[in-house]
């Protein structure tokens, strides 16, 4: 029963190695394939709001993003990547047109102070 345990064990870690490895996606064809916020003056966290739900952390070339401000991307092509557009609403200001300039895993508790 030990032996089968073992190797069933061992045959699972590939599979999670696999996955864990696999880039992460974030569709952003419409605006309801995603979730976006604001986690920095001009980084935000995007992710799938249906299936793989791992987020990114989208730098920006934003000029300043509030904690309160309402974000919207559009995909180029399926999934978000550099160059892509990102819409920005701070209450109270004009909005504000900016690009994608890079994107990282999101690292939870990496937002900048006052923006959880």
């Amino acid at each position: 029963m030990t032996r089968l345990l073992v190797v069933l064990l061992l045959s699972a870690l590939p599979a999670a190695a696999e996955a864990a490895d696999k880039d992460i996606c974030v569709h952003a064809s419409h605006n309801t394939d995603y979730n976006a916020r604001p986690v920095g003056p001009h980084d935000i966290f995007l992710a799938n709001s249906v299936g793989d739900r791992r987020g990114v952390r989208a730098e920006t070339t934003c000029i300043h993003i509030r904690p309160g401000a309402v974000v919207a991307v559009h995909s180029q092509f399926v999934c978000v990547s550099q160059g892509d557009p990102v819409g920005v609403n701070n209450i109270g200001l004009p909005g504000e047109q900016c690009r994608i300039v890079r994107l990282s895993p999101f690292v939870p508790g990496s937002e900048a102070q006052g923006y959880k």
